[in-house]
């Protein structure tokens, strides 16, 4: 396998070896040592160089990766590929149920990895076989294959880094019942079965943790005038007497309509490809994370694939100037890419040199209903829109401990301006009304304990006066 890759120090930066300048992209200290290994393969401004080579702002760093072998014991055939996706850096591969990612006993000839060692052969290219994320024989769906050590260096830490490099597994199970949690965040912790290297169970002794975080849309039932779904899913719906008029006003102008489109392309009884356009259409729906539409108690609710997710960064933002602006131009806008905010929080943004950055990713890492953690990384200062309703009274945001303000973006989200770099957000629920109500009623315990004292004592000594008149 050949490959060159070409650098360009920034202008910027100060001077540094070249180990150190290939660690911030990403290589891992095992890529340095292969390097190391080829006397030509590093070069700076065209000239062999060491790793300790000084580079210099403006200099041209080339890597020449060279491998001559093949993978042992992997023999060749011709076997078809489902390639969904090719470069020079990797390939992205539809694996079919039955067929195994390696040569293993009983299947040394029916491998992804044979039909891969055949298809580098009819190029007359070598080939070393660097799966990234192994699937199991039975389970179908897209693989990552590097095509060279560097490559997979770097996707494998990806895969390692979930949390903040955006690359996640999603998986479809078939399952037999019924299943009803009681709420709408399933943790439970994920192992193989005993007996079997295959099947996966609930293990919470052994298994990994495993969270779902959800919201559902119920059609079966009046939506915002029952509390069924909500006692049983984290929901967009049901009912409170203390409802937010904001939320309410979100109702009447966005949620009532988009229920409506939404039950009127169900009933016309589309493909999954039609209802996936309808859900597109849905923002407000959407930006409110909704992953599951129940149509019924004994339907299979439905997944929602354009949900916005538990939090992302736009692209922009518009400011406008009353409340009315702000409802009226979650139509005309994708929630996803523009943020509305309104002229009352423009503070919040002002003097922010906010630029959006595509490769950013922001994940919510832990939930508890007065406590939400969340991962970011960014190469820039982002604005950051989180699927959760804005309530000034009591929510407050920290980054990395330091505290950050929270405004309303959305017409009833929270929005955050996020620093560039790796950072932990957490948004706490800490009202002051709470810890004054604490105070107060401590403060009344105790008078209460020393007027029972006070009663206590006096009770005492008009006993011993008794006593004493009676002596």
């Amino acid at each position: 396998m050949e490959r060159t890759l070409t650098y360009t120090t920034d202008h910027f930066i100060s001077p540094l070896p070249v180990n150190h300048f290939l660690k911030q992209k990403g290589f891992s200290s095992q890529n340095l040592v292969q390097l190391k290994k080829d006397p030509t393969a590093v070069q700076a401004n065209g000239i062999p160089c060491f790793m300790n080579h000084i580079l210099q702002p403006g200099d041209t760093l080339t890597l020449h990766i060279h491998e001559e072998h093949s993978s042992e014991k992997i023999p060749p055939v011709e076997l078809p590929l489902d390639i969904i996706y090719e470069d020079e850096d990797l390939m992205v591969i539809n694996k079919p149920a039955g067929m195994p990612i390696h040569p293993s006993m009983n299947n040394y000839y029916n491998s992804l990895a044979n039909g891969l060692a055949y298809y580098f052969a009819q190029q007359n290219c070598p080939f070393v076989f660097r799966c990234i994320n192994r699937l199991d024989r039975d389970t179908s769906g897209l693989t990552i294959v590097a095509k060279h050590y560097v490559s997979a260096g770097m996707l494998s830490t990806m895969i390692a880094n979930k949390a903040s490099s955006g690359i996640t597994r999603e998986y479809l199970a078939i399952v037999k019942g019924s299943v009803l949690p009681s709420e709408g965040t399933i943790t439970a912790p994920l192992g193989r079965k005993e007996g079997s290297i295959i099947e996966r169970c609930v293990d919470f002794e052994k298994g990994e943790s495993a969270v779902i975080h959800y919201r559902v849309l119920d059609l079966a039932v009046n939506n915002f005038n029952d509390s069924h779904s909500s006692f049983y899913h984290k929901t967009i719906g049901g009912y409170s007497a203390a409802k937010l008029q904001r939320y309410q006003d979100i109702i009447d102008y966005h949620l009532v309509p988009e229920i409506q489109s939404l039950a009127n392309d169900l009933q016309r009884g589309q493909t999954r490809a039609d209802i996936d356009s309808s859900l597109q259409k849905l923002s407000v729906i959407n930006m409110l994370n909704t992953k599951y539409i129940i149509l019924s108690a004994n339907s299979t609710p439905i997944e929602n694939t354009a949900r916005s997710g538990n939090a992302w960064f736009v692209e922009n933002y518009q400011l406008v100037d009353t409340p009315d602006e702000e409802i009226l131009s979650l139509k005309a806008i994708d929630p996803e890419k523009t943020a509305i905010i309104g002229r009352d929080f423009a503070q919040a943004v002002a003097g922010k040199n906010i630029r959006f950055d595509s490769t950013a990713t922001i994940q919510l890492t832990s939930y508890a209903p007065n406590k939400l953690t969340y991962k970011t990384k960014a190469s820039q200062e982002q604005l950051a829109v989180f699927s959760e309703v804005y309530y000034p009274e009591g929510w407050q945001a920290y980054i990395d401990d330091q505290p950050g303000e929270l405004f309303r973006t959305d017409y009833i989200l929270r929005g955050l301006s996020v620093p560039a770099g790796e950072h932990t957000i957490t948004l706490v629920y800490n009202p002051r009304s709470a810890y004054q109500g604490a105070l107060i009623s401590q403060i009344s315990s105790i008078l209460l304990i020393l007027a029972l004292l006070g009663s206590i004592i006096g009770y005492i000594r008009k006993n011993r006066k008794c006593s004493s008149d009676q002596a």
